[in-house]
């Protein structure tokens, strides 16, 4: 909540260089609704809560 409330009010000189899209705002949209920020944030979330998951032997999602 904290980050959409930062981004929504600093937006216009937020920006960020993403890998293979070059630099772009963090709330220009990249498909539909989904915004810049939430997409990276959300493909980023997935490895490290997987890396955790060994990590700690907590087992799969399944």
């Amino acid at each position: 909540m904290w980050a959409y409330l930062y981004i929504a009010q600093n937006h216009l000189t937020l920006t960020m260089t993403f890998p293979f899209w070059g630099t772009h705002g963090v709330s220009e949209v990249v498909l539909g609704p989904v915004i810049y920020w939430f997409y990276w944030y959300f493909i980023c979330s997935i490895p490290v809560s997987q890396i955790i998951r060994k990590a700690l032997d907590i087992g799969s999602m399944s």
